[in-house]
């Protein structure tokens, strides 16, 4: 089974998506044991604002991965360390831009979300230490989406294991044995960030050897590499962007809308769209095996390669969907409530149990072609199927929630997901031609 190089990509991708909220779990955990509430809503306020930054910035790890793969896919080894550089050099700009500006993004953020006076002190803290490490991670999604493009998932994975462990060890010296407070967890998510980065970058010479070499070594059924591809690859970074802000728009305006409709509603919906996460790291997974599989097909302009990709995609796609539908139509009540004990939570999530159902089915197609797309560069279908959506989610709102309620802010949601993947369905013939110009 671990022939099947979807797979072989996937899995590795797979561990590294579900070990990535580790880093924010771990600050929650140790500060929760610090006898003080108020360390862990600065801890929680901290991490949402690095956790939106670290959302906007997603397109140096999915437009370095696209790239690398296609020039991999060509044999092209002077554009394949190009990219590498070319986006750790933006890494560190956009780093050291923010960290120019953070006392601007800080207090623009509290001005946002009014904290309690306490919060929002204990809060400064955390980010002005925590800041530092951000050029290290920023650096990282370039190396993660250099790695992905070479078909190797399998650093990532090692990176993101070691960075948690690295992680939890500091904090706690400093934390229980320094003596340093929510200084100690900032500062050891910070070092961790540069541990992280450093253990990425030794590896890289290796990778860019191996896969250099080997060259269209995942290729199938007798693809052949060239080097006179003249496919474009320019203009990913902005539609990518702008494709994140219009999921941050839609996220923001969920949440929004579920809170003023009350306090146990919120947390709901908040323990119900965990559902949504789970299964996001899976999919995202096998996203990443497109965007390195369907980049080198298109690189080597190998139709065969890349049509067999697409197929073993989309079946992976529709099993784990199957899967993960079948285990919440089971087992959704115990799931949720491994998360929540709270009695008027879970009594108003067992009204919702349509919606956690539906998610996977409706949303695995958007996940698929995400990757896909990212592979063959074409970024402005992605922006305008993202686009396409939140103008969907923001109709329903408006439509269905003065009638339905809670449901349909929910239904909203559903039709945002099912709107992405029918554009990029619709559009797919665009990466073909792309493909074989």
């Amino acid at each position: 089974m671990m022939r099947d190089p979807v797979l072989r990509l996937a899995l590795p991708s797979i561990v590294s998506n579900i070990t990535v909220p580790l880093l924010g779990i771990v600050d929650t955990a140790i500060s929760g044991h610090m006898g003080s509430p108020a360390v862990v809503g600065a801890i929680a306020v901290g991490g949402m604002l690095f956790n939106t930054m670290f959302w906007l910035f997603a397109f140096l790890r999915m437009s370095t991965s696209g790239q690398t793969a296609q020039a991999l896919g060509r044999g092209d080894y002077e554009s394949i360390l190009n990219y590498l550089r070319n986006g750790l050099l933006k890494a560190f700009v956009y780093g050291a831009i923010i960290l120019i500006m953070s006392p601007i993004i800080l207090r623009i953020s509290f001005y946002l979300i009014a904290p309690e006076i306490e919060i929002e002190l204990l809060s400064s803290t955390y980010f002005y230490i925590r800041i530092w490490g951000l050029p290290a991670v920023l650096a990282m999604f370039v190396l993660a989406g250099w790695y992905v493009g070479m078909g190797n998932t399998r650093i990532p994975m090692y990176v993101a294991i070691g960075q948690n462990i690295v992680n939890i060890l500091i904090s706690l010296f400093l934390v229980y044995f320094l003596g340093m407070g929510i200084s100690g967890i900032a500062l050891g998510t910070a070092i961790s960030d540069w541990l992280g980065f450093t253990l990425s970058f030794v590896c890289y010479r290796q990778v860019l050897q191996d896969g250099v070499t080997t060259c269209c070594y995942d290729t199938v059924e007798g693809g052949v590499c060239v080097n006179d591809c003249d496919c474009p690859i320019s203009g990913v970074s902005l539609p990518l962007f702008l494709r994140t802000l219009c999921m941050i728009v839609v996220h923001f305006l969920f949440v929004s809308a579920g809170s003023r409709q009350g306090a146990v509603t919120l947390a709901a919906n908040t323990v119900i769209i965990y559902s949504f996460v789970v299964f996001s790291y899976f999919m995202d997974g096998f996203a990443n095996a497109g965007e390195a599989l369907v980049g080198r097909a298109i690189g080597a302009r190998d139709s065969r390669m890349y049509d067999s990709v697409v197929r073993s995609l989309f079946v992976w796609g529709v099993g784990i969907a199957l899967l993960f539908t079948a285990l919440y139509y089971v087992g959704s009540g115990w799931f949720l409530s491994m998360l929540t004990d709270s009695e008027p939570v879970l009594a108003v999530m067992s009204d919702y149990k349509l919606w956690v159902v539906s998610v996977p089915l409706v949303s695995m197609a958007a996940f698929i072609w995400d990757g896909i797309y990212i592979g063959a560069l074409r970024a402005r279908y992605m922006l305008l199927s993202t686009a396409l959506g939140m103008a969907v989610f923001l109709g329903g709102c408006y439509i269905f929630i003065p009638i339905m309620g809670n449901h349909g802010l929910w239904l909203s949601f559903v039709l945002y997901l099912a709107m992405r993947g029918l554009v990029l369905t619709f559009s797919r013939h665009a990466i073909v031609l792309v493909g074989h110009a």
